[in-house]
Parts: structure tokens; C-alpha cells; sequence
């Protein structure tokens, strides 16, 4: 038996933090992450693509926010600049 302390665990839980994930959970907990780091709640759907680089393609990215959208988690809408993207959660503390 193997015994760990509490900071043992932590280390084991972040290392492996996403381990088996898919590319699209992958895909979707990164775009959690900008929507929730940037600065306005809204992002424009160019301004997230750059964000996450060149690792995923334009359809694989409204396909997922397409299922972001269904679960509630986000909303777009449109502006000027094009299509826009916003978490919910931080549209409702707004």
C-alpha cells in the first residue's frame, strides 16, 4: 500500500490534471480558460482562434463552442468585428 501525503496528492492530481481527456474536452477546457481570463467578458471568435493557436481548425472550434452553447455554458452573439463569444457565468455577474 502506498501512502501519500497531502502535498504528494496535489503534485499527482496537476500532473496528471487532464490525462485522458479528449481533444475536444482539451479543446473546450481551453476555451473556458480565455473566455475566462480575458479582460471583457465578450471575445470576438477571431480574437479567441488566435488565442489558441494553429492546433485547431475554425470548424473545430465552433463545433465545439456550438456544444458549449447547448450545455449552456456559452453564448454568441454577433458585433461589428463578427461573431462573438461569452461565458455565461460571467455575462450573469456583469
Amino acid at each position: 500500500k502506498l501512502v501519500v501525503d497531502e502535498a504528494g496528492a496535489a503534485t499527482v492530481r496537476r500532473v496528471f490534471e487532464g490525462f485522458g481527456d479528449s481533444h475536444r474536452a482539451r479543446l473546450e477546457a481551453r476555451i473556458r480558460k480565455y473566455l475566462k481570463v480575458n479582460a471583457a467578458p465578450i471575445m470576438t471568435f477571431s480574437d479567441l482562434r488566435q488565442r489558441l493557436g494553429g492546433k485547431y481548425s475554425s470548424e473545430e472550434v465552433l463545433r465545439a463552442i456550438r456544444s458549449m452553447c447547448e450545455a449552456g455554458e456559452v453564448t454568441t452573439g454577433a458585433s461589428a468585428r463578427g461573431m462573438t463569444v461569452a461565458l455565461v457565468e460571467r455575462l450573469n455577474r456583469s
